[in-house]
């Protein structure tokens, strides 16, 4: 159930109970009895895992019919959830141009602006693309804050993946 059912699992602890989306994210099923469902959130940054406990009412009559209630659950869940009930990523999408655009402009701006030799009036930039004051503006951009602005790239990075 916990393989193969994460999605269902993590909508049913984030539909019926107060854990957050990202506590919510990869939950364990620990027990499941006629009248309840046990889960346990994951550790995020914020919070240690969590034991929940969501009631089923009415309570089964057995386990054997737990199958049919956990589907009847989802629907609930997705519904609560504003999703549909099989909300999946199953297939990739493509960048369009103008994404691909962005991000070739990201990383040639944060290649650039590792070096202020890169704003020389001497370099090709400066011969070819940008105007002087803008050269003049780069370099010492580069020369005197480009590690500051590094560190706070990547501590921006380093924090966001740890939440997500």
């Amino acid at each position: 159930m916990n393989a193969d059912h994460t999605l269902s699992l993590s909508k049913y602890l984030e539909a019926f109970t107060p854990a957050s989306h990202l506590a919510s994210r990869h939950p364990t099923l620990t027990d499941i009895t006629p009248a309840s469902l046990t889960l346990r959130s994951s550790r995020t940054l914020l919070s240690a895992p969590r034991e929940y406990t969501i009631p089923l009412s009415p309570p089964l009559p057995s386990l054997g019919s737990a199958r049919a209630r956990m589907v009847e659950l989802d629907a609930v869940a997705s519904a609560k959830l504003g999703r549909e009930p099989q909300d999946a990523v199953t297939r990739f999408v493509p960048p369009t141009p103008l994404e691909y655009a962005v991000m070739a402009g990201v990383v040639a701006g944060m290649v650039l602006f590792t070096d202020g030799a890169y704003f020389a009036p001497e370099s090709v930039l400066g011969r070819t693309l940008f105007a002087p004051g803008f050269m003049q503006g780069a370099r010492s951009v580069c020369e005197g804050w480009h590690w500051w602005i590094w560190g706070v790239i990547m501590g921006l990075h380093v924090s966001e993946s740890g939440v997500l």
